[in-house]
């Protein structure tokens, strides 16, 4: 791909950000149960990948470790995620969520997909089918990247 062509996908991004966060990020953002944002992503994260590692958990927040020690702290002090040494490597420390993590995030989840459903009641049921489609592609395309 040519370099301006490149550059015109990236004007597209640019383009979509915006919308993107206004119409459908701004209305989740408000902290739920009193959680952090950064938190309340942190848990997503355990909730898909199960159990991970602090350095692993600080790279795909792209945190330092240092910062994901104080985000994991405030959630291990609400009992939603707990830690555990690693057997293989006792230097390791694993997260994941307990089982009233795993209830939050349930929760979190329904009032989340409820906000966006609001905000997105304007759209037709081709226009849904088009975005599911569309965002299902974006996220394999930079999932498989990351």
């Amino acid at each position: 791909m040519e370099s301006e062509d490149r550059t015109a996908v990236i004007e597209h991004i640019l383009e979509t950000l915006p919308l993107i966060k206004n119409r459908l990020w701004k209305p989740i953002q408000a902290p739920i149960d009193g959680l952090p944002h950064s938190q309340v992503l942190v848990m997503h994260l355990l909730g898909e990948h199960q159990t991970v590692n602090m350095t692993q958990l600080a790279l795909m927040m792209r945190v330092s470790n240092q910062q994901m020690t104080k985000i994991v702290d405030g959630l291990v002090k609400r009992d939603f995620v707990g830690r555990q040494i690693s057997p293989e490597n006792r230097r390791s420390i694993k997260i994941s969520l307990t089982d009233s993590g795993h209830l939050l995030l349930r929760e979190m989840k329904k009032e989340m997909i409820n906000k966006i459903l609001l905000e997105m009641n304007c759209f037709t049921d081709e226009e849904m089918q088009q975005l599911g489609e569309s965002f299902s592609i974006i996220k394999t395309i930079i999932k498989d990247k990351h």
